[in-house]
């Protein structure tokens, strides 16, 4: 059974503040969730206000361990305190940007670059696809290039200037949003609850569940039983390639990311191994709008959209 454990020090650079480093490694589950919650406790309780997230050694999270992590860092934040992550695994940066939660996190390659961004300087953040420039918290959002929109947060009714897509927090209530690409903003929980995560050992017999499971979501995403279908099916004939993939030894299971938004359906496949040859998806590409497969030695990741036109 995988644990999680957690280790405490103290970073420090010429000229800057000294951080405290806390790193994670095995697995933040349900089973381990009283380990994080004690660590978070530790970090809160230490008085340093700047935290760094040590992730190398994180193989998995679930999106109650992330709801923690959010928590945590808002209220770091409230208290002019500043934390990022760092060394962050493709699994757990995977869960980050299935919830939407990439932009409210300063996401570094290593510690170097940790200190530099705690001490203001900007750093560009890292994502699945590459690296991008690291957008400010501070900036107002907007839903489409053009004139900004606006828009009301759920909780408090405050008035939102919105620019674009994403994750960002309430000026007033401070409660964490997401706004969709159709002007829509949602609370957390309610953002979250058309997420869906399965881990499936590779196994033929299993892949229907995560089929019927893909097309749920993608009807609550509002595409007709058909469309719903197509996108389901899909999904269940990419996984069979994925698992072949897979590696000897290790972790053999296929982690598969199930999101929903008004108007688009998404799902995410991370396998490790040495990969597979993009060919054998294309038979699925029939059933979504999109499908990208992208093989590097740190994992395998594969993505399928449907996108309402």
């Amino acid at each position: 059974m995988q644990r999680l454990e957690a280790e405490f020090r103290t970073a420090v650079a010429e000229g800057m503040e000294p951080a405290l480093v806390l790193a994670l490694s095995g697995s933040a589950d349900p089973a381990t969730v009283g380990t994080l919650e004690e660590a978070l406790d530790r970090a809160a309780d230490d008085g340093k206000g700047r935290v760094i997230f040590d992730l190398h050694g994180l193989k998995y999270i679930n999106s109650t361990s992330m709801g923690m992590l959010v928590q945590f860092v808002d209220t770091l934040r409230e208290k002019n305190g500043q934390a990022v992550l760092m060394r962050v695994q493709p699994k757990v940066l995977l869960v980050l940007e299935m919830l939407g939660l990439q932009t409210l996190f300063r996401i570094v390659r290593d510690e170097a670059e940790a200190m530099s961004a705690l001490s203001g300087v900007e750093v560009a953040t890292v994502t699945l696809e590459g690296r991008e420039a690291l957008p400010s918290m501070e900036e107002a959002p907007r839903i489409v290039a053009g004139e900004p929109q606006t828009a009301d947060c759920p909780v408090c009714a405050a008035r939102l200037l919105l620019a674009s897509p994403g994750s960002y927090r309430c000026p007033r209530c401070r409660t964490v949003l997401q706004a969709e690409a159709d002007g829509s903003v949602r609370s957390y929980p309610e953002a979250t609850s058309g997420v869906a995560e399965l881990t499936l050992p590779p196994i033929p017999g299993l892949y229907p569940a995560a089929m019927l499971a893909a097309a749920a979501l993608a009807a609550k995403a509002g595409f007709d039983a058909t469309v719903a279908k197509r996108a389901g099916e899909a999904l269940a004939a990419c996984l069979g390639p994925m698992a072949d993939g897979l590696p000897k030894e290790g972790d053999r299971r296929l982690h598969v990311f199930l999101r929903a938004t008004a108007g688009r359906w998404v799902a995410r496949v991370y396998a490790g191994g040495p990969g597979a040859d993009e060919g054998v998806f294309a038979a699925a590409r029939e059933g979504v709008t999109r499908l990208a497969y992208q093989a590097s030695p740190e994992g395998n990741l594969l993505t399928l959209e449907c996108v309402k036109e």
